[in-house]
């Protein structure tokens, strides 16, 4: 059977619609995984800067590639969250003096200022009219 003249032009139209939909949904895709560009190429980099080092880690837990990976996360993300740890507990202690100095300021009014800093002489000016 021979395929009518309109029949085919609605077949190019049906399927030039579905491109223009999927290059649209290309574009949607593109735009939402945009914000993770810079993530997805850190954890590149990292993947590919530690190979050696993770076949290394294999080879001593005796080709057992789950155990290793395992181990090797966990050593990642104590690589990763450890300034994490250390700048909360920094910031703790840091709040723990505020606190005292604030304590304090409200028992013993302000301390005296530095010898270091000196301030103006301020005088106000009398017209006289």
């Amino acid at each position: 059977m021979e395929k009518s003249p309109t029949r085919s032009t609605a077949d190019t139209i049906e399927l030039l619609l579905i491109i223009l939909l999927f290059l649209g949904l290309l574009y949607a895709l593109f735009d939402v995984l945009k914000a993770f560009v810079g993530v997805l190429t850190f954890s590149m980099i990292f993947a590919i800067s530690f190979v050696k080092p993770f076949e290394k880690l294999v080879t001593a837990c005796k080709g057992k590639r789950k155990l290793a990976a395992f181990l090797y996360a966990l050593i990642l993300i104590a690589i990763l969250v450890q300034p994490f740890v250390l700048l909360i507990s920094a910031l703790s202690h840091h709040l723990k003096d505020l606190s005292l100095f604030i304590d304090n300021i409200k028992n013993n009014n302000l301390p005296p200022l530095s010898p270091v800093i000196i301030l103006p002489n301020i005088e106000t000016k009398k017209s006289g009219c």
